[in-house]
């Protein structure tokens, strides 16, 4: 009544399980290590966003004339990288022993990190009323490049 049937498909299908647990663990694994390496690139190349650059500006406001001066030779390509934030906070710190900054109030919204994110990916230069304020006080000193 019952005939013997090979063990071939029963073989097949734990190559099968065996193979696809591997692709699985190498997908993820690919994807962990691509996003670890693109969240460093976006932090390295991406510009900052409004409310960053109302900080910048409360803190530019109170550095002497020749911490303007040193801080205009940072943004001298007309925007400033969230990296360059500690460059700044440098400059600060070199005038007073503690020095915090605040979000002056410009009166924009805080923008969501998806768009910070899409507008790194499409190459859309930050709109922000602080960061004029900081270019027009930059060029008018001769110190930096209006964009």
């Amino acid at each position: 009544m019952f005939s013997e049937q090979p063990q071939q498909p029963i073989a097949a299908t734990k190559k099968s399980i065996f193979a696809s647990t591997w692709f699985f663990i190498l997908a993820t694994g690919c994807a962990i290590w691509a996003g670890s390496k693109s969240s460093d690139y976006y932090w390295q190349h991406s510009e900052m966003s409004a409310r960053q650059y109302a900080m910048v500006w409360d803190g530019y406001q109170r550095l002497s004339p020749e911490g303007q001066t040193k801080f205009g030779s940072v943004l001298l390509k007309g925007f400033l990288l969230k990296p360059e934030l500690s460059a700044i906070t440098d400059i600060a710190l070199q005038e007073r022993d503690s020095f915090s900054i605040s979000a002056g109030d410009t009166g924009e919204e805080a923008e969501s990190v998806t768009h910070q994110i899409y507008r790194f990916y499409a190459g859309i230069p930050t709109v922000s009323i602080a960061k004029d304020k900081l270019l027009a006080s930059l060029a008018a000193q001769g110190s930096a490049k209006p964009e």
